[in-house]
């Protein structure tokens, strides 16, 4: 498939992206879905899109990409930092409604790790102060939650197929919306605000293809056929993938010792199609641990590091999060990529018995 667009010679926005979105709107039951570069230009596009203006607010998990902030901030817009539940690592339902001001606009929760946030109870608390929820999936593609997709059921839902996530265009994003206004508003701004892209001018019956017109605000953020037609081989396996996934992760839930501070944040490997999988290590011996992995081999990372507290965004820190700002100082990301073998894995839960064993 790669080779026939690159033989094709049209390896900008064309059939591929076409067909990647058709793809898409099957796996997420949603009746548009709309190709991007990535989600963060998602993100900034549903922003938009939702009539957001200079100085609305905008609820948000502190526990998110730093790229959620820089987009909000980019518009003009304020981010408000929500605390998480303990649970999950979820927005918390309780402070997003402590935080509704009547300068707020939108509510932007995270699935985090690909594990659904209650988006039921978001949705009911914004429809009853008339809010919009734009849904950050990033984490989310191919997850589900009480029965449905996540993002099946959303006003907006970005999504990310960036490098390191389970479905990967190399990089890319889209919306999920079920809005048919909202569906033309994006696909114009994706294409400079013109009303129809280059390939459907060129490739359809058209007696003057090089015209065009322009009719609404827009911005150069389309998908391109390379990156949708890597896309495309994976969703051909993405059964396949997720339930590689989900092995993984039922083993990492069997084996690895809950024991001495090391707890597991929820996670449902019958629903999640997870994207990182999380340990939360007793504060004193996080960094140890951390440690003591990468010298035998075993990368890890830390998802994430509390917005409010960094340095660029603590004009926005309105007060303590205690439940973020405790899974800040916690967390351990550790290796559950899609060709993690089995011997991988085992290294990593033996790496882990042994540290604790040691405590």
């Amino acid at each position: 498939m790669l080779e026939e667009v690159i033989a094709s010679g049209w390896v900008g926005q064309g059939s591929r992206v076409f067909a990647f979105e058709e793809e898409c709107k099957k796996e997420l039951q949603a009746k548009h879905f709309i190709a991007l570069s990535s989600c963060t230009k998602s993100l900034e596009v549903a922003l938009i899109v939702a009539g957001c203006k200079a100085g609305d607010e905008i609820i948000v998990p502190s526990l998110t990409y730093a790229s959620v902030i820089q987009v909000i901030m980019k518009l003009g817009l304020v981010p408000v930092f929500a605390d998480v539940d303990k649970e999950d690592l979820n927005i918390s339902v309780a402070d997003v409604e402590r935080l509704i001001s009547p300068r707020t606009k939108v509510i932007l929760p995270l699935h985090f790790r690909s594990h659904s946030c209650r988006i039921d109870s978001v949705q009911q608390l914004a429809a009853a102060h008339r809010l919009k929820v734009i849904e950050d999936a990033a984490h989310a593609f191919g997850s589900s939650y009480k029965g449905a997709p996540v993002g099946a059921n959303s006003y907006m839902s970005c999504f990310s197929f960036g490098p390191l996530k389970n479905i990967c265009c190399i990089e890319g994003g889209g919306i999920a919306t079920n809005d048919d206004e909202v569906a033309k508003k994006i696909l114009a701004y994706r294409n400079m605000g013109m009303a129809r892209s280059t390939w459907h001018r060129y490739n359809t019956s058209n007696n003057n293809p090089w015209h065009y017109e322009v009719v609404s605000a827009g911005d150069k953020c389309t998908q391109n056929d390379v990156g949708a037609a890597i896309g495309l081989m994976q969703l051909q396996r993405i059964d396949e993938i997720r339930a590689k996934k989900r092995n993984m992760v039922r083993r990492y839930l069997d084996e690895l010792p809950v024991d001495k501070g090391l707890e597991i944040p929820a996670t449902d490997p019958d629903t999640d199609f997870a994207y990182i999988f999380c340990i939360l290590a007793a504060e004193p011996w996080r960094e140890k641990l951390m440690g003591h992995l990468w010298e035998k081999g075993i990368s890890t990372a830390v998802h994430y590091y509390p917005n409010h507290l960094q340095p660029y965004f603590a004009r926005y820190n309105k007060g303590s999060l205690p439940v973020t700002e405790d899974a800040g100082r916690r967390i351990i990301t550790i290796p559950s990529y899609t060709d993690l073998s089995d011997n991988e894995q085992s290294m990593v839960i033996d790496e882990i018995k042994k540290f604790i064993s040691q405590l």
